[in-house]
């Protein structure tokens, strides 16, 4: 049996787990790290620990770096599942992970959490009419510009960012997948999923044009195929172990708005021996780089995680399947992915076919299959029918025998606001002036931090309502608003998560690799090459490359409800004529 004392100590337990009061809410949850012997419980039995290594390695330096923590992440790591569906894995069947690469940047004084994880299309053409030229065209034409090839693609989109960081086309890294949200003519919400092919930055960095290739075939869900103008979030990348894939990611120095790139690697991190010595010697003797320029490797490490996480949530929410092909009876058309050959040396391994390429789907596009995506195209929520449909859901919930005491939404804070200024007409109109009402607003989690309101109602009796918000949901929605199509970014989801039998939605956990290199050791030069046997030292590169294999699963959509589109503005709370069906 693994000892998980071998390998972490008690302070440092990197994996969060839960007991809650009843299923499903945040609200009665009860977080805290697993200590080693939970974990040796956990994890130990069968040898299925070393599956989950790799990750247990990554999340203990982040733990160590101090990472910010997000309630909405931390609630969906809790409840990830790390047994049943890698103990479900055929033995005969290698399980390869795809990580997302994550490269560092260091570029201004402050840093904006969202900076760099929303970015504004301002034009968009056919790869067709798209023209190589210098110096590029103005700002919105996209008929000409920096891209050295537009083979491989079907777009051609040019994005910029409003919170004016420099623009690096690393931003946009081969194979990273995109999720463009735009809004069409009649007010419905578009989400089209895009697959990096190249970006490259004007001259005058003033605007970044990135082909993408469309992944929206699996998917019946609405998209702007001709893209144009619309907000743009990052998820991750779909790479396998057996794939060449190291590409920088930008970081923020926050300390000054003056760019300083420092090149590291991966969901990795690249570091040079000899630039070690002399950032050091900088650091101890310089003040003015110590104050402005300098940014020490567990604050590198720190953003790449913070930015990771949100993508991660992005992707846990947004994926769609990777073409058409991602279905049980074509799925041996998907990509072929092969092991990679040397630059230099070729040990006969490759080319040879490990995997075939696809998505995990996120939790909308398999709740929207089962019809529980509503979007309300930019229309007030209609309370009554929203609270029908809490009914509906507590009734499926208990059909499937859970325990419901608790219902939780979240949304934005503002939204969280408007909702309970239309509770409070709901209880004026439900008992005029023969009750009073304590409501209690505000209240605080302390196990995860989140903020809450708490309401009892008349249907569903018995059943409390809790309206959540984090700060994911606030920058997810200004970000739309700032584009003029705050509708489109104003979630509201219902969605039970927990791992069974206390939820049906969860982040399926299958396995991690972590591999660490040092390259151009004196000792490994000298057995290639005799001229090394006559030196003492040489400088060194430190390569550390971390995966995930995952998927994310909802057994059953039912239980869940997703709205999108609804206007930011009170809820109504007077009943309607038409059937309740649209929640406006």
């Amino acid at each position: 049996m693994l000892q998980v004392s071998e390998h972490f100590a008690s302070q440092c337990s990197p994996v969060i787990g839960l007991a809650d009061d009843t299923c499903g809410s945040v609200t009665r949850a009860d977080i805290a790290f697993l200590t080693p012997s939970q974990l040796n419980d956990l994890f130990s039995p069968g040898g299925l620990f070393a599956d989950m290594d790799g990750w247990f390695l990554h999340q203990i330096e982040m733990n160590a770096c101090g990472v910010k923590r997000y309630a909405f992440y931390d609630w969906i790591m809790a409840n990830a599942d790390r047994t049943v569906f890698r103990a479900a894995v055929d033995p005969g069947m290698k399980v390869v992970g795809g990580a997302p690469m994550m490269r560092p940047f260091i570029l201004a004084k402050q840093e904006d959490v969202i900076n760099q994880d929303y970015w504004k299309v301002v034009g968009g053409a056919a790869t067709g009419s798209y023209t190589i030229n210098h110096p590029e065209a103005a700002v919105g034409t996209t008929t000409q510009g920096p891209l050295t090839t537009v083979t491989g693609g079907t777009r051609v989109i040019r994005v910029n960012n409003r919170h004016n960081i420099p623009l690096d086309p690393n931003w946009f890294r081969q194979r990273d997948v995109l999720y463009l949200f735009n809004k069409a003519g009649n007010g419905v919400t578009t989400q089209g999923n895009w697959r990096v092919i190249a970006a490259a930055v004007d001259d005058a960095l003033t605007y970044i044009d990135v082909l993408v290739a469309s992944e929206n075939a699996g998917s019946n869900a609405p998209f702007d195929a001709t893209p144009i103008k619309g907000v743009i979030i990052p998820g991750i990348n779909n790479v396998n172990d057996y794939e060449k894939f190291c590409q920088n990611l930008p970081n923020i120095l926050n300390q000054k708005r003056v760019p300083f790139w420092l090149q590291t690697s991966r969901w990795s991190r690249c570091i040079d021996s000899e630039y070690e010595v002399v950032y050091g010697k900088l650091i101890s003797s310089n003040a003015a780089f110590r104050e402005f320029y300098a940014i020490d490797e567990a604050k590198r490490n720190k953003q790449d995680e913070t930015k990771r996480m949100r993508d991660e949530i992005n992707a846990f929410l947004f994926q769609k399947a990777i073409s058409a092909n991602q279905t049980m009876a074509l799925w041996e058309n998907l990509e072929a992915i092969n092991t990679v050959a040397g630059d230099v040396i070729d040990v006969n391994t490759s080319g040879k076919l490990i995997a075939r390429r696809a998505n995990f789907i996120g939790v909308k596009e398999q709740l929207r299959v089962c019809d529980r995506v509503i979007d309300l195209q930019n229309n007030p929520l209609n309370l009554l029918e929203f609270l029908d449909l809490n009914y509906d859901i507590a009734r499926y919930r208990k059909t499937a025998g859970r325990k419901v005491t608790d219902i939780d939404w979240w949304m934005n804070t503002t939204m969280r606001s408007y909702f309970h200024t239309a509770m409070m007409q709901y209880y004026k109109d439900m008992y005029l002036d023969q009750a009073r009402f304590i409501v209690e607003i505000n209240k605080m989690s302390e196990e995860l931090g989140v903020v809450y309101d708490s309401y009892m109602v008349k249907r569903p009796g018995g059943i409390r309502i809790n309206i959540i918000s984090d700060d994911f949901f606030d920058d997810y929605f200004d970000e739309f608003d700032a584009q003029s199509m705050g509708h489109v970014g104003n979630l509201i989801l219902n969605l039970d998560i927990g791992k069974p039998p206390n939820g049906s939605i969860y982040l399926a956990q299958i396995a991690s690799n972590r591999r660490a290199y040092t390259t151009a050791q004196i000792q490994e030069l000298a057995k290639i090459d005799k001229t090394y046997l006559c030196v003492m030292e040489n400088p060194t590169f430190r390569q550390t490359l971390t995966s995930e294999t995952r998927t994310v699963v909802v057994e059953c959509g039912k239980l869940s409800a997703w709205l999108d589109g609804a206007a930011l503005t009170i809820p109504v709370t007077s009943s309607k004529s038409a059937p309740y069906s649209n929640l406006y």
